[in-house]
């Protein structure tokens, strides 16, 4: 009787020991399935992060594209037409403040008959100067027949 119970224990004990082994190979194929998985994430939220920024750069570029788009009639302007930003507080019109509106001054070399003059515009509208609503373009002399003493 006493062979029954050596057999017993040795296949327990073989049980055992095939048990264990099993539990070790279990945690090495979790442990490379977590590094295999972790890895695989990383390089996944990379790429994303990648594709982001392209995308986010591209995105950018074309609002950037957009505003040059928009304000290219404004940098291109002529020498001749360059405006002097200026606040039109004139407190004895009806009309609205005027606030930053580009204006070109008069001066010697151009439009040296308007200087002065309460007629003057001098503000660009698509590119194009009004000197005055009397002579849209300008007077070519150097006294306008319409020349207002500016109060």
């Amino acid at each position: 009787m006493e062979d029954w119970q050596k057999d017993l224990i040795t296949i327990l004990e073989t049980v055992q020991g095939d048990f264990e082994e099993f539990c070790n190979h279990l945690t090495i194929a979790a442990e490379t399935a977590a590094e295999d998985i972790s890895e695989g994430l990383d390089n996944f939220v990379i790429e994303i992060e990648n594709t982001l920024n392209r995308e986010v750069e591209d995105f950018l570029e074309g609002i950037d594209n957009f505003v040059l788009e928009l304000l290219e009639p404004l940098i291109d302007q002529p020498e001749e037409l360059e405006p002097t930003i200026y606040l039109d507080l004139n407190l004895n019109t009806d009309s609205d403040f005027d606030f930053g509106t580009p204006k070109v001054q008069p001066n010697s070399q151009q439009y040296s008959a308007c200087i002065g003059c309460s007629n003057y515009h001098g503000k660009v509208y698509g590119g194009n100067l009004l000197v005055c609503g009397i002579h849209p373009y300008g007077w070519d002399n150097d006294t306008c027949p319409d020349w207002e003493n500016n109060r």
